[in-house]
């Protein structure tokens, strides 16, 4: 016989599982020139409304960008980059192996759904400042002069607040 102690635990993990899931908001992006198939970037602290995502310094929003490969991919490799005026300036990620921080298991299957999901540190340093936000996953196996090493770019706005 199932208890109301065994009940109220599945109750509260299936609660706390929705509202972690609740947190994430489809973005507007722009898909520049991804060779994989880009089904949908959210983002944590995105509200309903608006073109930008407000981030909030001292905070760690995480993008999630559910996308299907067109061709076996190895490896993966992350790099953001946040344009302000004419200049990008790079972020840190603790990991930029996509791989092994993202969410993901490489090697990645033709036309299976990963979700690649990572969060990027918003510093107390950063002033406040609207900045269009560059997010390349790329292929370090890929030797082509033609940019092909980008396998995803989305580009979408955001705010440091």
């Amino acid at each position: 016989m199932v208890s109301i102690r065994s009940l109220l635990l599945v109750f509260i993990v299936l609660f706390g599982v929705v509202v972690c899931q609740s947190r994430f908001r489809q973005i507007r992006y722009k898909n520049c020139k991804s060779k994989l198939d880009i089904l949908s970037v959210e983002a944590t602290e995105c509200g309903e409304s608006g073109t930008r995502c407000p981030f909030t310094r001292g905070s760690e929003p995480r993008i999630r960008i559910a996308f299907k490969p067109k061709q076996r991919i190895n490896k993966l490799e992350t790099a953001v980059r946040a344009k302000l005026g004419s200049v990008f300036v790079p972020f840190h990620l603790e990991n930029n192996d996509a791989c092994t921080g993202g969410n993901i298991t490489c090697p990645l299957e033709v036309g299976k759904t990963y979700y690649y999901s990572q969060s990027v540190k918003i510093l107390n340093e950063y002033p406040n400042v609207d900045v269009q936000v560059n997010w390349l996953l790329q292929n370090p196996e890929d030797q082509s002069n033609d940019g092909g090493r980008r396998e995803a770019c989305i580009i979408f706005l955001a705010k440091v607040v």
